[in-house]
């Protein structure tokens, strides 16, 4: 897991076709309280892990589980990863998007991504 502060810093992985994969990141601010940085809770947000191609064609989405202790987490099954068609397309880009309360969106967390075949 990759831990961010407020500046989104970018989260390089490496999948592997064949097996169960998780990919998240966890949000913490510093509410400036004397309490250091702390998580946000993310029970009430929705989150999306997205993963696209270098032309920018969209190749797979996932809901995220969300937690009060601020982490965002897509469980991808190894399945997902099967088709011949991921040996033409094994690099690109991920993020997790999410929403929160009142419509409120933030990015959690991004980077590139690559396909071990």
């Amino acid at each position: 897991m990759v831990t961010w502060a407020r500046d989104v810093g970018r989260g390089d992985v490496l999948l592997h076709r064949g097996a169960d994969e998780r990919v998240g990141c966890r949000w913490v601010q510093d509410k400036r309280d004397g309490e250091g940085f702390q998580p946000v809770d993310l029970r009430d947000w929705t989150a999306v892990f997205s993963m696209t191609v270098p032309d920018g064609t969209s190749v797979y989405s996932r809901s995220c589980s969300t937690t009060s202790d601020g982490y965002a987490v897509a469980e991808i099954p190894a399945s997902a990863f099967e088709a011949d068609a991921w040996s033409a397309r094994p690099v690109g880009d991920w993020r997790i998007d999410a929403t929160g309360p009142g419509g409120r969106r933030e990015l959690l967390g991004w980077g590139h991504w690559t396909l071990d075949q």
